[in-house]
């Protein structure tokens, strides 16, 4: 049964019958190669995953045998070797225990994955998972939070992330299920897409330029397209991953035509089409439009979440 508690009570509990790979993360900082009594100061008990979580975190995930799985707080390894075991992913486990790291070592052993799976005792913040595909995660929704500004920095968009029971603050997950007492959260990175874009236009006698600065927060953006003689907000907003896209109305002899643009984000270009909602009047056509680099800004949000009441 999930209870509320208070972290400083949750903190002082050494073993908790549970539902997750809860890490185990030192509260003092250290070098990634050099752990000593520092790494048993640990803030969060280890709590073994369920197995069902197990798979039903990477069923959400969609893993499979050409993703890099990185699991922050990896405990015995059980989501890294599940992941290698049944759909040939290449894991790697990020835990400071040193106990912890011996039982991933040996339960790769009994599974015969030893070849897709690696296992490192470091600090998770000081952890390079930049490579990853997915990443999982079962940690205090703090931990969460001060993750989250690197999770949408350095992770490629596109990546997907899965958290066991805490979520991420105002970063709101793209899928939430539960499963008995348990709810797993899933995110897709999405690209920044914030700043002021421009285009071409084409019309009748010479090219038109329009212009969009989106406001974004997280997979959420909105923002007006500016042309010289009118503005449109943009509907129906949204980016997944590096996709972008969104609808405007635009008059054109006397008639509403709807105007949905789709494109992909790289760096500071799109790419992709107008897709028109009346053929007959205008066509789909292409669409490529450049960003000011100076205006993009960060995803990384504002809040620092309910740090004083946590779940379990």
């Amino acid at each position: 049964m999930k209870k509320s508690v208070m972290v400083l009570l949750f903190a002082t509990i050494i073993m908790i019958q549970g539902s997750g790979a809860i890490d185990r993360i030192s509260t003092v900082d250290t070098n990634p190669s050099i752990l000593s009594a520092a790494e048993k100061e640990l803030d969060v008990p280890y709590v073994p995953t369920d197995e069902e979580v197990v798979n039903k975190m990477l069923n959400i995930a969609n893993i499979g045998s050409t993703d890099i799985l990185y699991d922050l707080g990896c405990g015995d390894g059980r989501i890294v070797v599940t992941a290698a075991k049944q759909y040939g992913t290449k894991g790697i486990g990020v835990d400071i225990d040193s106990d912890r790291i011996k039982e991933c070592h040996q339960n790769a052993a009994l599974a015969k994955v030893e070849d897709r799976v690696e296992f490192l005792q470091q600090d998770l913040f000081l952890t390079d998972f930049s490579k990853a595909t997915v990443l999982t995660m079962y940690l205090l929704p703090s931990v969460n939070l001060k993750l989250r500004p690197k999770i949408l920095s350095t992770l490629k968009p596109g990546t997907r992330v899965v958290s066991h029971d805490f979520d991420m603050g105002e970063w709101k997950a793209d899928q939430v299920a539960e499963l008995k007492s348990h709810t797993i959260y899933f995110w897709i990175v999405p690209a920044n897409a914030t700043g002021t874009w421009s285009w071409s236009e084409p019309n009748k006698k010479s090219a038109s330029i329009q212009s969009l600065t989106i406001d974004q927060e997280f997979q959420n953006i909105n923002g007006n397209v500016i042309s010289e003689s009118a503005s449109a907000p943009i509907k129906d907003a949204k980016i997944t991953g590096d996709k972008v896209q969104f609808t405007i109305e635009q008059e054109i002899n006397g008639q509403s035509i709807p105007l949905t643009y789709v494109g992909k984000i790289v760096g500071n270009s799109i790419e992709g089409t107008i897709q028109s909602g009346n053929k007959s009047i205008i066509a789909d056509r292409t669409w490529k439009a450049s960003r000011e680099p100076s205006t993009a800004t960060t995803l990384e949000g504002t809040d620092e979440g309910n740090l004083d009441i946590i779940r379990i």
